[in-house]
């Protein structure tokens, strides 16, 4: 549940780097490279800890969650759209 909604912590910058841009609100941290280096480094940690972890299995689940929450912001009619694919593109 955290790491669904840990993409949101990209509200701390916003007086700094605004609603557009690759920091900006719903821009890298929303995007499906972000999710998937925070779901791999969370299973790396959790599989060092316990090695009864399955690693891959554990990363998948765990990236996807975190891709969730820019999927579910995309079903929204709010904001400038959701950099996916940040930080190769800006399109939104």
């Amino acid at each position: 549940m955290l790491l669904a909604m840990l993409p949101d912590a990209d509200v701390i910058l916003l007086p700094l780097a605004g609603f557009g841009g690759l920091l900006g609100h719903r821009g890298l941290t929303h995007s499906l490279a972000f999710a998937a280096v925070c779901g791999t480094a969370i299973a790396g940690w959790l599989a060092v800890r316990d090695p009864r972890v399955r690693f891959v299995r554990t990363a998948a689940l765990l990236s996807l969650a975190m891709a969730s929450h820019g999927v579910l912001d995309a079903a929204t009619n709010g904001g400038s759209g959701i950099a996916f694919l940040s930080p190769f593109s800006d399109q939104r």
